[in-house]
């Protein structure tokens, strides 16, 4: 992200996404030469694979939570990424997308630190972790809305919306491919292709946002997406508060349903 907006800053966005797309081709061919060739464990046709993914969807619960969550989640990052270079450049002329860069660096430093969360999932009840990871998130855009006039502000708030952003996601991962070890590719497909579309819907808000509201109104739409992106966990709470050991046992997300087959 730092290199795409330096790039930008003197070839044009353009030219960004023309490289994006060459670099894409090439991972694309050096990946084909190296990953070990493994034969498919499903058995049909490519339609009939695509056609389970809704019915993998439907009959397990935790992957509709935890794509939910990401998708909210990735929603409100996507809506500061994408306009921090128009809120710095009304700060200071100067700050233009190659400081919007620099913020990405200092992201950084957030997401190093879910490596240790990552571990406290596996360790821990990753729900527990989501949870922690979710009152980071939001409390980074109340920052973000209080001293976000402020550069310090904005890169204290940057640091700690990586974190909870980075930290829920590799614990929503954990939980998602703990579903069902003979569908992992599958669970993963809906959570990422869940995810992106929540990312590309806040990206569109925060842009509308910002050319009606500037600033406020995209901490809005932040501060909005990132509160909703707990209301799933608290209802699965509540639901296993209400169900019994048996069912409670079977919901914890943490391996158990590796057992299941398709």
């Amino acid at each position: 992200m730092p290199l795409s907006f330096a790039f930008a800053a003197h070839f044009g966005w353009r030219a960004v996404y023309a490289c994006a797309a060459l670099a894409m081709v090439a991972v694309a061919i050096m990946l084909s030469r190296l990953l070990p060739r493994v034969n498919p464990t499903c058995a049909g046709s490519y339609a009939a694979l695509m056609r389970s993914l809704f019915a993998l969807l439907r009959e397990e619960p935790i992957v509709r939570q935890t794509a939910s969550i990401a998708a909210l989640q990735f929603a409100a990052f996507s809506a500061f990424w994408t306009t921090l270079a128009f809120y710095l450049h009304s700060l200071d002329p100067a700050y233009g997308s190659e400081t919007a860069g620099l913020f990405g660096l200092v992201g950084v430093a957030g997401a190093r630190a879910s490596y240790v969360v990552g571990k406290l999932s596996v360790a821990y009840d990753p729900r527990g972790v989501i949870l922690a990871a979710s009152i980071v998130f939001i409390a980074a855009w109340l920052l973000l809305t209080w001293q976000g006039a402020s550069i310090g502000g904005l890169v204290i708030g940057v640091v700690l919306l990586d974190l909870g952003m980075q930290s829920a996601h590799v614990s929503n991962m954990a939980r998602n491919l703990a579903v069902r070890s003979t569908a992992m590719s599958r669970a993963n497909t809906l959570y990422m292709t869940i995810r992106f579309a929540g990312g590309a819907i806040g990206a569109t808000l925060g842009n509308y946002a910002w050319s009606q509201w500037h600033w406020p109104g995209v901490c809005g739409v932040g501060f909005l997406f990132a509160g909703a992106a707990v209301l799933p966990q608290l209802v699965a709470a509540s639901a296993r508060a209400s169900s019994s050991p048996r069912n409670r046992h079977e919901q914890n997300g943490t391996g158990f349903e590796s057992q299941r087959n398709d």
